[in-house]
């Protein structure tokens, strides 16, 4: 019987031979394996410096969106509506004669839109350009469950953790950025394609949210005393990229490097901390009055020097561009008598909605927190683009004001909210759902959302909410078994190659083994060397994949480190992290498995032609020697 120390020695010896052939088969057999120590080298490190980022953020809480994008609304065929219409559509026919009298202004019954419309091949239904209509539109459209209700009825049975409503701000498609605290009205100061008439347009995303979710986002040093009065400043969670224009900084280059990237969000988080932005709220009467000025101006302009154009009788100025006022009256030479028809006419025509009284407000707001840019989805290709895209949080992009900070008593004085007489339910802002886990968050997302034309008033879309934490969870989990099949197939091509190695290493050393089985060692012997041989190699051909994959991380993590710093930081705005993003961590289990799988594809290789040599026999293998 051999000893194991000798069995170690001789397979040393055996190790030490043909020195050539075995670096290169370690080398081989060790890039196939250094792939998948390079990839989950990777990704640890990058799960690493994203739990570093994310720490006290929404990253670690498990939120949904749920929003009702789908028609939610009234049948305005049901006969009760229709006849509802009709009769009050008789009351208001006889306040408006009364008004029209009290007024002294004409009204004719006949020229009135009738409350409902019965068109060829159609069911009558309620005609939503009637002022009956729209009143009956409008009362049924109030008594509709709000989609914060019906979001309370499908989280039923799912075990939330919290709801969060989120409103809406109001009318916020006619709010513009007032660009250097003034209204740009020949638009010489816009340069996006998405730009307003009157300057820069906000986000339709303006709304109110909870200070528990936009807690993160919040600036250190910043205002949180609540408004007392629609003339306070508003406290407002703006885009990073907004913050850095009402600051007055220009965009950087789009050469910057990346430790100017990192300099400019350290100066726009100090910076912006309680500045003040103004937009300037003007509802489609203002716009439209704004337009007609213009137009005067141009026509006056226009016609100076002709002496037979008659100047109108009345002549507008445009107001003041730091005010967002309404248009002035410069002069007006019509008598008394058609100044009172003319304003009677009006007051007769808004109170029944035919004509709608301009509204002009100037809003201060106070920058108290930063959102995230949205993600730039044209620079998905590049490798810091797939991580703004990835890692980037569902308030990107968003203006969100603290619902604690701005009481329900002053948003009435603020701007008014959209009031169109529809029979659906526009899309609008959705609420949140904050479940414990991330099996939680899936199970709501898988059973109770929609996707494409499944969605409906049952079945509202649903989508993770400020983070990708519960992807984050898939992720990992589908990317451990893809580690798996990927390594069953690395050590399927490893084990052919092995294979071809340990077989070439046992024929060249049939002799070898005739003369230790003559002089009696037993085939367990042999098997002891031969094991002992196949295991040293293994680990060698791991070191070589350990090595070779690790280098290759470190190389990939130091081009990239600089450029992903830089997006980290612009993905979470709000974090105290400063720590460059590095992608090489330590995945000990891993490792142990993929040493353990080598070992155990060396052994596998082995088995097949050291049975064939210990089966032959050693008289002959040393006759034919």
């Amino acid at each position: 019987m051999i000893r194991f120390v000798d069995a170690a020695t001789l397979a040393v010896t055996k190790l030490k031979t043909r020195k050539v052939r075995t670096v290169v088969t370690a080398t081989l057999a060790g890039l196939l394996f250094a792939i998948l120590v390079f990839v989950f080298t990777l990704l640890r490190g990058g799960m690493e410096s994203y739990s570093r980022y994310a720490h006290n953020s929404l990253s670690e809480r498990y939120l949904t969106l749920v929003s009702f994008y789908t028609s939610r609304g009234i049948d305005d065929t049901a006969p009760e509506l229709l006849a509802k219409a009709k009769e009050l559509n008789k009351t208001i026919v006889e306040q408006k004669k009364a008004d029209a009298k009290r007024l002294g202004v004409p009204y004719d019954a006949a020229q009135d839109q009738p409350p409902t419309l019965a068109s060829q091949g159609e069911k009558e239904h309620l005609n939503s350009q009637n002022t009956a209509a729209q009143r009956v539109i409008k009362e049924q459209m109030a008594l509709l469950p709000t989609g914060f209700d019906l979001t309370k009825q499908a989280a039923q049975g799912y075990h939330p953790k919290t709801l969060f409503a989120s409103e809406s701000f109001g009318d916020t498609s006619n709010l513009r950025i007032m660009s250097g605290g003034k209204e740009d009205f020949q638009g010489k100061g816009t340069t996006n394609t998405n730009d307003g008439m009157y300057g820069r347009s906000s986000p339709e995303t303006l709304s109110y949210l909870s200070r528990s979710v936009i807690d993160p986002f919040l600036l250190d040093g910043a205002n949180l005393t609540p408004i007392s009065a629609g003339s306070d400043a508003i406290p407002l969670v703006i885009p990073y990229s907004e913050a850095e224009k009402a600051i007055g900084l220009k965009p950087l280059s789009k050469t910057a490097t990346s430790d100017e990237k990192i300099a400019r969000v350290d100066e726009v988080k100090k910076r912006a901390v309680n500045a003040m932005i103004a937009l300037c709220y003007r509802n489609g009467s203002s716009q439209q009055a704004i337009e007609q000025t213009k137009q005067q101006i141009t026509d006056i302009e226009k016609h100076k020097s002709d002496k037979a154009y008659q100047m109108p009788s009345q002549i507008y100025a445009l107001p003041d561009p730091a005010a967002c006022g309404p248009v002035a009256v410069t002069k007006d030479t019509r008598s008394a008598e058609e100044r009172r028809l003319t304003t009677n006419q009006f007051e007769f025509n808004a109170l029944y909605g035919t004509e709608v009284r301009p509204v002009e407000k100037k809003l201060q707001f106070r920058i108290v927190g930063l959102s995230p840019d949205a993600p730039d989805y044209s620079s998905i290709g590049t490798f810091d683009g797939f991580a703004m895209v990835f890692g980037g949080m569902s308030l990107s992009g968003q203006w969100v004001v603290p619902t604690e900070l701005v009481p329900q008593a002053a948003r009435a004085d603020l701007i008014p909210q959209t009031d169109l007489a529809s029979m659906s339910v526009p899309a609008g802002v959705g609420s949140i759902v904050e479940f414990s886990s991330a099996s939680e968050a899936r199970k709501f997302l898988t059973e109770k959302g929609c996707s494409g034309l499944d969605c409906s008033d049952k079945k509202p879309f649903i989508a993770y909410f400020g983070s990708n934490s519960v992807l984050m969870d898939d992720i990992m989990g589908k990317a451990t078994q893809s580690l798996q099949i990927a390594g069953l197939v690395v050590s399927v091509i490893a084990a052919v190659l092995m294979m071809g190695m340990v077989g070439r290493v046992v024929t060249d050393s049939r002799r070898e083994t005739a003369v230790f089985r003559a002089i009696g060692a037993k085939r367990n012997d042999i098997r002891a060397i031969y094991t002992l041989y196949v295991t040293m190699f293994s680990l060698v051909v791991a070191l070589a994949a350990i090595v070779i994959g690790f280098s290759a991380a470190w190389v990939v993590s130091s081009v990239s480190s600089s450029s992903l710093t830089s997006s980290a930081r612009l993905i979470f705005i709000s974090t105290h992290e400063t720590a460059p993003v590095w992608l090489v961590g330590l995945w000990p289990e891993a490792l142990a498995i993929t040493v353990g799988v080598i070992v155990v594809t060396g052994l596998a290789a082995m088995l097949l032609p050291l049975s064939r040599n210990l089966v032959r026999s050693p008289l002959k293998d040393m006759r034919s020697e």
